[in-house]
């Protein structure tokens, strides 16, 4: 995730939110806003952070959608705010917030339902998972700590308005969540009480609320607990686009090695796929970064061209290449009401003379069932911060998240973040 938020510097986004957390702020405040030597709030710079680790769509996915987005922003502002830097209790705090989030959106029906109602899951549960993992931190009692999930609750939310016309909102989600999440756990430990019945109340309660139409069984919540953790199932994104896309870019990607198919020899690609699907990623003609991300014609299109899928290849430039648009335009939709929810899209390609191949993947390259390598998520890591970090501040957070017995600290991981990083080092 780190390496996402400093590859997220110098994005529109960056610039807009760092303008808006100095204004709010008056550059006053304890808590780093990464990579940028500022200082700000707790909530803003917890803001800020999230808005950065998820403009280029890298971060992980599988929890809440977007879950480290969202808590680790959150627990880096507050462990500032109280100068306090403890390892055991932040793991505990990441479980935990992957537990709960996790298993409410589950409990809820899954992501695909709550995804074809319009609500986005790292917004509508991000809050719940950032209060859960600050209350645990800060050590609340559970008088306090049920208040504060209560109180975040109360002011969740996040829509798919965004696909409309590729706004900016949905990098928006994490870095709100993660900013309702300190607020709520601040007013519940001064003495705020919130709703004790924010889950299950048949009158405003999450379950009622965004999953009126699924029969919530309760009891899910807590299956398994403490056996089958939640942060183990967490995928980690090997392209710069919506998870969606990516069955796509493998697919094509297979078809290149398997079959030689190439731009120059495709007459049309079929993609067979359900409605949620399609109005979520069927836009042919992107016209902004974020409706690059989202675009599986796009997607083919890249695929198709280029072996990595990195951030350069959903820049602006890349969206009004007319190669890419040319391919685009050949991709055609089969749109299945009844296809599973949760299922993959199917993709045939026919070719100039005649030929067709079919593709399709159940687990996308980058699923916990498929997951990537570990030497491409280090080279992911130092392809998004080349120029921009030295090579010993590479060392540092590459041993932070994988070494043992050479592990650094939090606090000497919040003092590298809250540097301010030029472009041209390295």
């Amino acid at each position: 995730l780190m390496g996402c938020a400093i590859g997220g510097l110098g994005s529109v986004e960056d610039k807009a939110t760092r303008t808006a957390c100095q204004q709010m702020d008056g550059g006053m405040g304890k808590s780093s806003l990464w990579g940028t030597g500022l200082r700000a709030s707790p909530r803003n710079a917890a803001m800020f952070n999230g808005v950065i680790s998820h403009v280029l769509e890298l971060d992980d996915f599988l929890g809440i959608d977007h879950t480290s987005a969202v808590v680790i922003p959150a627990l880096f502002a507050v462990m500032e705010l109280e100068d306090d830097f403890d390892e055991n209790r932040f793991l505990e705090a990441m479980i935990l917030s992957y537990e709960l989030g996790r298993r409410m959106l589950d409990t809820a029906g899954g992501y695909s339902k709550h995804n074809s109602a319009g609500w986005h899951t790292t917004g509508t549960l991000g809050a719940y998972a950032a209060a859960a993992a600050i209350g645990k931190y800060l050590k609340l009692n559970p008088t306090q700590l049920i208040s504060a999930i209560g109180l975040a609750g109360s002011v969740t939310g996040g829509t798919w308005a965004f696909s409309a016309d590729g706004s900016m909102s949905k990098r928006l989600h994490p870095g709100a969540a993660a900013q309702n999440g300190i607020m709520a756990v601040y007013m519940a430990r001064g003495g705020f009480n919130g709703p004790k019945h924010i889950l299950e109340a048949d009158w405003g309660g999450y379950f009622k609320q965004f999953a009126p139409n699924h029969e919530c069984d309760l009891s899910s919540l807590f299956s398994e607990l403490g056996k089958d953790f939640r942060i183990g199932w967490v995928g980690i994104k090997p392209y710069a686009c919506c998870r969606g896309c990516h069955s796509a870019v493998d697919v094509m990607h297979q078809m290149r090695t398997d079959h030689n198919v190439t731009v120059e020899t495709i007459e049309s690609v079929l993609v067979t796929c359900n409605s949620s699907q399609f109005r979520q990623l069927g836009k042919l003609t992107p016209t902004t970064v974020a409706e690059a991300q989202l675009s599986l014609p796009f997607a083919i299109a890249s695929a198709l061209r280029f072996e990595s899928l990195g951030t350069n290849r959903f820049s602006e430039e890349a969206f009004n290449d007319p190669i890419t648009l040319a391919i685009t335009q050949k991709v055609k939709f089969d749109v299945q009401p009844d296809w599973p929810l949760g299922k993959e899209p199917r993709f045939q390609v026919t070719l100039l003379d005649g030929t067709q191949h079919s593709g399709f993947v159940a687990a996308a390259k980058g699923d916990p069932s498929n997951p990537v390598p570990l030497d491409t998520v280090i080279d992911k890591f130092q392809q998004l911060v080349s120029g921009r970090l030295s090579q010993d501040d590479q060392s540092t957070l590459i041993n932070f998240g994988l070494s043992r017995d050479k592990r650094p600290t939090l606090r000497t991981i919040a003092k590298l973040l809250g540097q301010d990083i030029n472009s041209d080092r390295g």
